[in-house]
């Protein structure tokens, strides 16, 4: 699969691999490649490429992702003396689009990608404006602008682009009918699992899950996350709908005294909540002091430890009160916390950690699916929201058909 000569073709693969759901079957084959193309850069991250835009973003790009060194300055060749982007890389569409979803990649302090993010996102969308047909690249540019690849839950990007790439003029229909054979068999895993876990609002917490972990070898992963968020779901319903002011005194007690005794104070739906934190809690310290050899009960507690005090107000209602500020102010403010947040997760995924490659990434993709579910709604805590029961429908019950047309996403 990745057995081209040429630096470029396979740095192309590994993209589209990632894109189509793959990339995961060749993780070895990938960080060899990667590592290759890494030893061929100057001291300044230049090379043969120096004036391809378009190869050079895609390589940033993925060297960046999985967590190789390459410097922003790769990008000054494309650059005046005066400092600014050439005006003659804006008729190059695609190296445009490159650019864009490499400047995403940017940490603290990084003006370079800042400026490329910028000049980018401008050309993209006058590009937009002067060209009205719907061809593939026009797609991949608008879906783009909405949110970045970098931004995007994988397997929700995975469903989508199986489809754009079908009506592709240069599809690669072997790769093609494998990301289709593959998705459907992820899915058939995914279906299994939802069997265990099909009731109240599981399936929604089981989208949340597969938005952060799909790969079918992490399914212990997946399920405990899912029950995770479903105990959150529940304790968070608690504190906003079901508890009285003593109730909820009495409930923090129980948790903070992690003492089975404090549930004979309680009433019958939190006793139950109580105890479903308590065992869920036991039996995760359980499989991994029998795995893993380490005793984290006394972290998960802590992990569910609640804090006194009212219901917690969004964070755009608390920046208004606190500032006075519009709505539509408080969410321009939100949006710049959101993506200095990302900076700081590009810069911590790029350095040296005691965590392993696995665990980062579906850090990142925690925040990934995020996005998602709130970008412009509320897709998890509405129960019903159409959106979210779509992309439900077609991750985890519609198969994609081989050899017809793929449902639009």
């Amino acid at each position: 699969m990745l057995n081209s000569t040429s630096h470029l073709a396979q740095l192309q693969q590994i993209d589209m691999l990632q894109k189509l759901g793959l990339s995961y079957h060749f993780l070895d084959e990938i960080k060899h490649i990667l590592k290759s193309v890494s030893c061929c850069l100057d001291s300044d991250g230049s090379d043969v490429w120096k004036d391809n835009l378009y190869a050079t973003a895609l390589k940033f790009r993925l060297l960046r992702q999985h967590r190789f060194y390459i410097p922003q300055e790769v990008f000054n060749t494309f650059k005046d003396e005066a400092g600014r982007f050439k005006a003659c890389i804006c008729d190059d569409a695609m190296g445009m689009l490159s650019l864009y979803e490499a400047s995403f990649h940017l940490v603290h302090g990084e003006t370079i990608l800042e400026e490329a993010r910028e000049f980018s996102t401008k050309n993209l969308r006058e590009f937009i404006s002067q060209n009205k047909d719907e061809n593939h690249l026009s797609k991949l540019i608008v879906h783009a602008l909405e949110i970045p690849l970098h931004w995007r839950a994988p397997r929700l990007e995975a469903r989508w682009f199986i489809d754009l790439y079908k009506r592709s003029h240069d599809v690669d229909s072997t790769l093609l009918d494998l990301a289709k054979l593959d998705f459907n068999w992820v899915q058939s895993i995914h279906q299994e699992e939802l069997k265990e876990l099909s009731r109240d609002r599981l399936p929604e917490n089981y989208l949340w899950a597969t938005g952060m972990v799909h790969e079918p070898q992490l399914e212990y992963c997946r399920r405990m996350s899912t029950k995770i968020f479903a105990i959150l779901t529940i304790i968070d319903d608690v504190f906003d709908v079901y508890g009285k002011l003593h109730e909820l005194e009495l409930f923090t007690d129980a948790f903070e005294s992690w003492n089975m005794n404090a549930m004979d104070q309680l009433p019958d739906y939190m006793k139950i909540c109580f105890l479903a934190v308590y065992n869920f809690t036991n039996e995760v310290a359980y499989h991994v002091l029998k795995e893993q050899g380490f005793h984290i009960l006394k972290y998960l507690r802590k992990a569910f430890e609640l804090k006194r005090g009212d219901a917690t107000p969004t964070s755009i209602q608390c920046y208004m009160q606190e500032t006075g500020a519009t709505e539509d102010e408080a969410r321009q403010h939100i949006k710049s916390f959101i993506d200095q947040t990302w900076k700081q997760l590009n810069k911590d995924r790029t350095e040296n950690s005691p965590f392993s490659r696995t665990f980062i990434d579906i850090v990142v993709n925690l925040a990934r699916i995020t996005m998602w579910m709130y970008e412009n709604r509320d897709g998890f805590g509405v129960q019903n929201h159409g959106i979210t029961k779509d992309i439900a429908s077609l991750l985890f019950l519609t198969s994609i058909p081989l050899g017809c047309e793929v449902q639009d996403i």
